[in-house]
């Protein structure tokens, strides 16, 4: 069995809502899976046939989970200064993702929290926060992570 495989049937047993994903986009339709998420056994089959798809898991209500995605190193120091401790930390392919228990109410997913816009900047992506320029978003209701061992450039 591949490592990525095994990963799949591994997070789908833990509860996640698993998603076979390539360059982080899902490979199947992921609507049907925020109520009723894929079997270890569907998430197992998923990766026979494509051994070589990347991890994803719908976050939210799905997974139970919410993600702060922190993109460079001035956004992981801005979330490690302001939010509680989380074991539950990986390295993403140009930062680190940090994962808390789904609060139980809808957590929608927002892009460049905790920023202002950089003034002058045509990359919407850029984020100003405490006199650094970084990248955070909150991957919640609606939202997919990629896990590892998923390797980004796929």
């Amino acid at each position: 069995m591949t490592t990525l495989r095994a990963a799949a049937v591994w997070y789908a047993r833990l509860g996640f809502a698993v998603v076979p994903e390539v360059d982080k986009r899902p490979q199947v339709r992921t609507i049907p899976l925020r109520d009723n998420p894929a079997t270890p056994e569907q998430v197992d089959q998923w990766w026979a046939e494509h051994p070589d798809h990347n991890v994803g898991i719908l976050t939210g209500r799905p997974s139970g989970v919410i993600v702060i995605d922190a993109d460079d190193d001035d956004a992981i120091a801005m979330i490690v200064a302001s939010l509680p401790f989380t074991p539950w930390q990986a390295t993403s392919g140009r930062g680190r993702h940090f994962g808390f228990a789904y609060p139980g109410c809808e957590v929608k997913t927002r892009t460049r929290i905790g920023c202002r816009a950089k003034p002058g900047s045509t990359d919407h992506g850029e984020c100003y926060a405490g006199g650094s320029w970084c990248r955070v978003d909150l991957l919640g209701d609606g939202g997919k992570a990629t896990m590892p061992p998923s390797v980004q450039d796929r």
